[in-house]
């Protein structure tokens, strides 16, 4: 689904039937999931973290003193990829 379809072409087109949202959104967001997996963790690159994860990101498993949000899952990643 492209990330500039307003919400009311979106409805229509689950209405009309011309799109189903279940298995859609599903395959979307496992095409998410992989590719950050993949990208961030796999490969190493840090800039999909600021593409995929919100600005108000909020990691409740960071250890304290941690960087918080981004900036924290970052510095995770790096830890345990080193």
């Amino acid at each position: 689904m492209d990330k500039q379809l307003d919400r009311s072409k979106w409805a229509e087109s689950i209405w009309s039937g011309e799109m189903d949202p279940d298995k859609d959104l599903v395959e979307t967001n496992i095409g998410l999931v992989k590719r950050f997996f993949e990208e961030v963790w796999n490969k190493g690159n840090l800039s999909v973290v600021d593409e995929l994860l919100a600005e108000n990101y909020v990691d409740y498993n960071q250890p304290p003193g941690a960087p918080r949000g981004r900036k924290g899952y970052k510095a995770t990643v790096t830890m345990f990829r080193s």
